[in-house]
């Protein structure tokens, strides 16, 4: 794969929820947060989540330029370290002039928030989830010409053992009408894969077997929460609910699953997404942390995580803006062997660019929505 290419591909999956999500029943923010905040005070464990010059300062090593600068509303982004080669981590901040309620309720319209150029289609979830929540999910083109030639250990899809089984066992190749039923039995796989997803959790994650080395999500996942020590220090019980779900519980919580198809210019791709928006009163001002859990991705991704910080700056309470804190890991393929060691580098200040792009566009949008709205 071209260097800026994948570049753009892992931008744009640290940056955008392209992913599959169910939605819970809503709970209203205010009940929400005063329910989170109970039980976050109840966490043992829980450190209180320090103003953003010391979260900053600690956990991110920013300067006192750097923060004296965001707080002026210049956007910041940076990688941070990783403790396996084909790990990739972006920080970002934003200083965003709207209410954490505006931003809130439109993130929850994620068809809206999450649409642009590059998506294809994306829909938010049932709940329960229905079939018909699929009928716009298809495979590429691309996908539908390998698909009939992958085998275990050698497939340019992301796909487990037994859907793969599957698509080449009860859909005739041959026949005039192979695309439309490979489509349709993809449509039913997802289904079943969500439900089986809600029931058993991380259990029905699947285990890629488009390469030599089968690849385990469940356990690329829990390698991105132990490399994210900020969210059981701050947050234990939504690290819990992450990794526990569906048995954990996390009181004033809200949830949906969607799914998004992406054209960034290479193959299309498929990327499915628990998101969980956690109102929070633990630190006092920490209005929400938002989680996105990528649970199948058809291509370039084996596991991602990406964390969304809400937090009032309490030094200028009048404020009607927030601090957007975003802390983005991915664990991707191009980024291990010889290749990996000579591009790792680009790839890595490329995607802080397009994370930087990303948090301006959305930074101008969201307040430009917000003054139209007055």
């Amino acid at each position: 794969m071209h260097i800026e290419a994948l570049c753009r591909v892992i931008t744009r999956a640290l940056s955008t929820a392209a992913v599959l999500l169910v939605v819970l029943p809503p709970v209203p923010i205010g009940a929400a947060q005063s329910a989170a905040g109970q039980s976050a005070a109840g966490q043992s464990g829980t450190q209180e989540f320090p103003q953003p010059r010391a979260f900053l300062t600690k956990n991110i090593a920013l300067s006192n330029d750097e923060i004296a600068a965001a707080a002026q509303g210049t956007v910041i982004t940076q990688n941070l370290d990783t403790s396996v080669k084909d790990e990739m981590a972006l920080f970002g901040i934003a200083w965003i002039e709207v209410p954490i309620d505006f931003y809130l309720e439109h993130y929850e319209d994620i068809e809206s928030f999450e649409r642009g150029d590059a998506v294809q289609a994306i829909k938010k979830l049932s709940s329960p989830p229905q079939l018909s929540d699929f009928d716009q999910l298809s495979f590429s083109a691309d996908d539908l010409k390998d698909i009939p030639n992958c085998h275990p250990e050698h497939c340019s899809v992301k796909i487990d053992e037994q859907a793969l089984e599957r698509l080449q066992k009860e859909v005739d190749w041959s026949a005039a009408d192979a695309h439309a039923k490979a489509n349709a039995l993809f449509r039913q796989i997802m289904l079943e894969f969500v439900q089986q997803y809600l029931k058993e959790g991380n259990a029905a994650l699947p285990v890629y077997v488009d390469s030599k080395d089968p690849t385990s999500v469940a356990k690329a996942f829990s390698g991105l929460l132990e490399d994210s020590p900020y969210l059981p220090e701050y947050v234990p019980e939504l690290n819990n609910y992450l990794t526990g779900f569906p048995e954990a519980k996390l009181p004033g919580a809200t949830e949906f699953l969607y799914w998004s198809t992406n054209d960034i210019g290479l193959k299309p791709f498929t990327v499915l997404t628990q998101a969980v928006v956690y109102p929070w009163e633990q630190g006092g001002n920490v209005d929400a942390v938002i989680a996105g859990k990528q649970l199948y991705a058809s291509h370039y991704f084996h596991a991602a995580l990406e964390l969304r910080f809400l937090i009032r700056d309490s030094s200028r309470p009048d404020a009607t803006g927030f601090y957007l804190i975003t802390l983005d890991r991915s664990r991707s393929d191009g980024l291990t062997g010889i290749k990996g060691g000579l591009i790792g580098g680009i790839l890595r200040r490329r995607s802080r660019e397009g994370l930087q792009s990303y948090l301006e566009n959305s930074k101008a949008r969201l307040e430009q929505e917000y003054q139209k709205s007055q």
